[in-house]
């Protein structure tokens, strides 16, 4: 059985050695987030946030519609339009038919559901808050 003086003697070795790492420039990296949905960047796939970091737009009516390249999700019935349905299409031959083509892949990727990741999957790398 370890004795307290054995303790304190070790946790004064331990903060020396600390002490000097942190002098290098080298620190102990902080206790990582367990749950995603605690991290201050974390987005809920589906909701409206991830819908905005895609670039989607719920439509509100016909009248801003109007000249827009939309889409009718088949499964909700909600009806999309991109924010900015032409630079990242300029450079296409029909830039109007590609943005159709994109916008579809966004409200399906958002109706699809989160991605469920596999039993046999590596750990992804953990950032330093």
């Amino acid at each position: 059985m370890v004795r307290s003086t054995e303790l304190s003697t070790m946790q004064a070795q331990i903060n020396a050695l600390t002490a000097q790492l942190a002098q290098l420039g080298i620190f102990s990296a902080p206790a990582s987030i367990v749950n995603d949905e605690d991290r201050a960047d974390y987005i809920a796939h589906g909701s409206i946030e991830h819908e905005a970091l895609l670039g989607l737009v719920r439509s509100t009516g016909e009248q801003d519609e109007i000249g827009r390249i939309c889409f009718e999700s088949p499964n909700t019935g909600i009806r999309y339009m991109l924010e900015d349905e032409i630079t990242s299409f300029m450079n296409y031959p029909n830039p109007r038919e590609v943005a159709l083509l994109v916008l579809r892949q966004k409200v399906n990727s958002i109706e699809s559901g989160a991605v469920r990741v596999p039993d046999y999957a590596e750990p992804m790398h953990v950032p330093i808050e």
